[in-house]
């Protein structure tokens, strides 16, 4: 390659305006050429060698895999059920214990009220407990705060 010289028309600076200095020939320079290659990604090795030979036919397994027939997944949901259940029970059999064991005439109160208790129940556990603590305080948890009710020894 040859490089390729251009003259500028002559010009003067703010500072060279009235002195008739010389102006320098613009030359360009030549710029080096790189080797391109263009290569397919498919093609381009990987760095680092795949664990798996097979990955791509696995792929396709994957892709092609048919879904799972109704009685496998009835079987699935009805073993979900059980395990679910089963840990419900266990959490919650504290709760009815109390509610099975508690002498029924000890409180006596009408189904409204009962009602309401039991929703009071029901806040004082999304509270995480906080309102059956308050019942240490005064004697009353927030259940009997909302219900207006009072548990007292006979």
């Amino acid at each position: 390659m040859s490089a390729a010289v251009t003259e500028e028309p002559p010009r003067q600076s703010v500072a060279s305006a009235g002195q008739g200095g010389a102006v320098r020939p613009f030359a360009a320079r030549p710029m080096p050429s790189r080797p391109v290659r263009v290569v397919p990604t498919d093609r381009i090795p990987s760095p680092v060698p795949s664990p798996r030979a097979d990955a791509a036919p696995a792929r396709k397994r994957a892709s092609a895999a048919q879904p799972a027939a109704f009685a496998a997944r009835a079987a699935a949901a009805l073993v979900d059920l059980l395990l679910v259940t089963a840990v419900q029970a266990a959490a919650l059999a504290p709760a009815i214990w109390h509610w099975r064991t508690r002498d029924p005439v000890s409180e006596p109160e009408g189904p409204t009220r009962a009602a309401v208790r039991l929703f009071g129940y029901v806040v004082s556990g999304a509270l995480l407990g906080a309102g059956f603590l308050m019942a240490a305080r005064g004697g009353r948890g927030l259940h009997d705060r909302i219900a207006g009710t009072r548990v007292v020894r006979r």
